[in-house]
């Protein structure tokens, strides 16, 4: 990992962090869903913090004399309803991974879900936040919902977001079934592009092609 990375995007230190702590053997013994061992929990960690590049931008091609740079930028906060502990975790790294602050309700009492909430990291929790239900549906700032469950519960819920106000959002859904097999969140759903192109000569183009004729 790269270290200047890390202290400048405190969800890629905490993402670590997560990672690390899924290698602890009291996480690492964790059931995080039917038959699903902490060490796939592990890799899903592994898979986000390596498609992340949340921090990092890229040179475009483009004429002489002009700078174009692209970067994806975290999209906002991010609502997360799990099913799972193994959902819960998928959430969390992927809400780290694309810079996203990650909002859920609590969790029922003694349920796998609180259990793995209350064993993980002050610095993964720090970029977490437990809301009621009615605030989320009042809350405008998160901008994407990252929901565990089948069609017919995520139908009911989004008929409910349909109602909220403010700006539509985008929904990505997986099962129980499909994160236990393998399947990952898209963090491209919880990002937005920017591309900023810079005059880099001071004549408005390539000043020693302009002198040559």
């Amino acid at each position: 990992s790269n270290p200047a990375l890390l202290t400048l995007q405190p969800s890629l230190a905490a993402l670590q962090a997560l990672g690390e702590a899924l290698q602890t053997p009291a996480l690492a013994q964790l059931q995080v869903g039917p038959g699903v061992a902490g060490a796939q929990a592990l890799l899903a960690c592994q898979a986000y913090a390596a498609a992340s590049v949340l921090g990092q931008s890229f040179a475009l091609p483009g004429p002489t004399g002009e700078s174009n740079r692209y970067q994806l930028l975290p999209r906002g906060a991010v609502w997360g309803v799990p099913h799972t502990a193994l959902g819960l975790l998928h959430q969390l790294a992927a809400a780290l991974a694309s810079g996203n602050r990650y909002l859920f309700t609590a969790p029922p009492v003694g349920s796998a879900v609180a259990l793995l909430w209350a064993a993980l990291p002050a610095a993964v929790r720090a970029q977490a936040q437990v809301c009621e239900p009615g605030q989320m549906m009042g809350d405008r700032s998160w901008a994407a919902l990252l929901f565990e469950g089948d069609a017919d519960a995520l139908q009911t819920l989004s008929v409910q977001i349909a109602q909220r106000p403010g700006a539509l959002v985008r929904i990505d859904n997986l099962t129980p079934a499909q994160l236990a097999a393998g399947a990952c969140y898209d963090l491209t759903a919880l990002m937005h592009e920017q591309s900023i192109s810079t005059n880099t000569a001071a004549a408005g183009g390539n000043a020693q092609l302009m002198t040559m004729g």
